[in-house]
């Protein structure tokens, strides 16, 4: 699969305000270090130059003396002392500018990242599941502390380069003028060729972000556990490989091109450089030779100037880089800067939460999309009262979970708790008030006592008996009676060694949820994991724990949507009906047909042996 496609991107991304952004950071963070490489460069900018001049003081004395007779060492003694101090601080400074660099590497990385996870905790659902961002988000957990770190060390390089290329061409300026001038025209076009071509680089980096995701997909699907088996009897293993690869060749051709177009501008730029640069040194010999200029002088010249053509090369390819990384760096700000769609600005907390819910004229469309899920959709729950909610896939049940939780806000009508709008309760506080177990629960890489406990960290990290209480509950705690460590035992499939099944990981979300101890619990599919004897427990464990709050149950299981006081039937993002199990099988209209359905391939099913 190879992409000849040319990169596309957007035109501008604040690279200049976002490079300034950048080095404020890191200066308001760590400003000893970036002092300690200004130090750094100043000496190492100043040292070719200066060793330079001492080379060819000590030339001239040494020349003069085998011409005059003369004391030459005593002549030479002070340029080889400023030779021998101008080498040693040039490598103690190179070794201060490592030291410095590889520490503003580390601290760079702890904060950036650190940045990026307070901001992904920061950021709502609205942001996190838009499709538009999910490109934004590959790329930046790649690493976004190390494009940082290295705009500050291709700026520092560049700044070094230049310096260099400065205080260089001041001294071969003054034997050969000339020399400015053929630096500028061959410095400027490939500067401009290399600018180019690192913008190039990003873009086609830029594009690859949803590819990678595509090759990460691939490979997953034949490593991970929950997938590599059903891969294997599909027999699919050779097409997702195939897939995978065509995804990396395509990766391969569009580097070799990069690569192929760099090496082509570097060496046009070094063969012409080294042209102009040793027909200058031709032009420096002759003078020497018709003697206005001194042996020294051409010694130095000579060195110096391919000190210069070397420090043109480094100095142009690090302000490339540099650029480069200004880009990464303008994703990660515009990242950082990014706000939550759901305002923050409720100030009513009160005391107590009795838990009744009120939706009026809710309706609901995901951000970025035209179709319309939830329509008019107008109910109330009284404080305590268990509801069911009841509809076929793509009915609008999960969607209105969210809203109830307020993981979004409606784009009309209103959802109230206890007779206030859900948006005049600050976020933190209705998240405390209002509990939700999604169908995507969590498993987390954990204990399993730190599984129930991130329910309430605050309350429960400590509190090891409250933690205990929740697992006899729930049944959780005979899920741990049967590992080695009890409630200490890790699981996960990345770091530890046990994993439990579904219904024994939903067993432990319930569990996680019923310790919020929040007002309200809305659950989704709260039982689809677990058996019976499970489901049973489950609903013993809602007595026990959350007997007074007010429940939301949505279930495809008729066994627990009987339970409820009352039911509300969904289809086509509207509430269609409303009643009892009793009412709505005599109303004989929608959910009398669902249930006939579930009834009918029950019945079906066949007996276990």
């Amino acid at each position: 699969m190879t992409d000849n496609t040319r990169p596309t991107g957007p035109r501008s991304r604040g690279r200049f305000t976002g490079t300034l952004w950048a080095l404020h950071l890191v200066w308001r963070n760590h400003p000893g270090l970036l002092l300690g490489l200004a130090g750094c460069m100043l000496v190492l900018g100043l040292a070719p130059a200066g060793f330079a001049i001492a080379v060819r003081g000590i030339i001239n004395a040494v020349t003069a003396s085998v011409n005059d007779s003369s004391p030459g060492f005593a002549a030479a003694l002070p340029w080889l002392l400023l030779a021998f101090a101008i080498t040693i601080a040039d490598s103690i400074a190179g070794l201060a500018a490592q030291l410095c660099s590889d520490r503003l590497k580390s601290n760079l990385a702890l904060l950036v990242n650190g940045m990026v996870m307070e901001q992904a905790t920061r950021l709502d659902m609205p942001y996190i599941e838009n499709a538009i961002n999910r490109e934004v988000l590959q790329r930046v957990r790649q690493d976004p502390g190390d494009h940082l770190q290295l705009l500050v060390t291709h700026t520092y390089r560049t700044a070094l380069s230049t310096f260099q290329v400065a205080s260089l061409a001041a001294v071969l300026a003054w034997l050969e003028p000339a020399v400015i001038l053929f630096a500028l025209v061959v410095a400027v076009p490939f500067l401009l060729f290399q600018w180019q071509l690192s913008r190039r680089r990003y873009l086609t980096e830029f594009n690859r972000a949803g590819k990678r995701r595509w090759s990460s997909y691939f490979l997953s699907r034949l490593t991970s556990p929950a997938y590599a088996g059903e891969v294997k009897l599909l027999g699919i293993g050779s097409l997702l490989t195939s897939r995978f690869v065509a995804a990396m060749q395509g990766f391969r051709d569009q580097d070799q091109r990069l690569q192929l177009r760099q090496f082509a501008g570097g060496a046009t730029f070094v063969t012409v450089t080294t042209i102009a640069f040793y027909a200058l040194f031709g032009r420096v010999i002759l003078r020497a030779v018709e003697g206005e200029l001194s042996i020294g002088d051409l010694a130095i010249f000579g060195g110096a100037v391919v000190r210069l053509r070397t420090a043109l090369e480094t100095g142009i390819s690090q302000a490339a880089r540099a650029y480069e990384q200004t880009l990464y760096v303008a994703d990660l700000r515009s990242f950082l800067l990014s706000r939550p769609r759901l305002e923050d600005t409720g100030t009513t907390e009160p005391e107590a939460i009795a838990g009744a819910l009120e939706l009026r004229g809710v309706s609901f469309r995901y951000p970025d999309t035209d179709e319309v899920v939830l329509q008019d959709v107008s109910f109330g729950i009284a404080a305590g009262e268990t509801v069911a909610v009841v509809g076929e896939n793509g009915s609008g049940k999960s969607t209105l979970a969210k809203l109830l939780a307020r993981l979004y806000d409606p784009d009309s009508g209103s959802v109230t708790l206890d007779g206030i709008d859900l948006r005049q309760y600050p976020v933190a506080f209705l998240h405390r008030q209002v509990a939700l177990l999604g169908q995507s629960f969590g498993r987390y890489e954990a204990s399993v006592a730190e599984n129930i406990a991130y329910g309430d960290w605050d309350r429960l990290a400590d509190d090891r008996a409250a933690i205990a209480a929740l697992a006899a509950a729930t049944g959780v705690d005979h899920i741990a009676s049967g590992l080695p460590q009890g409630l200490d035992t890790a699981l996960g499939r990345e770091f530890a060694e046990h994993d439990l099944s579904g219904g024994q990981w939903q067993l432990l979300a319930i569990a996680r949820t019923l310790a919020r101890g929040a007002a309200v619990l809305v659950l989704d599919e709260p039982t689809s994991h677990i058996d019976a004897r499970a489901e049973h427990a489950f609903y013993a464990a809602i007595d026990q724990v959350a007997g007074k709050a007010t429940k939301i149950i949505i279930s495809h299981r008729f066994s627990t949507i009987r339970m409820a006081d009352r039911i509300l039937v969904m289809a086509g993002g509207r509430i269609v009906e409303q009643g009892t199990h009793q009412s709505l099988m005599a109303e004989r209209g929608h959910y009398e047909q669902l249930f006939a359905l579930h009834e009918h391939y029950r019945v079906q099913e066949p007996v276990a042996n």
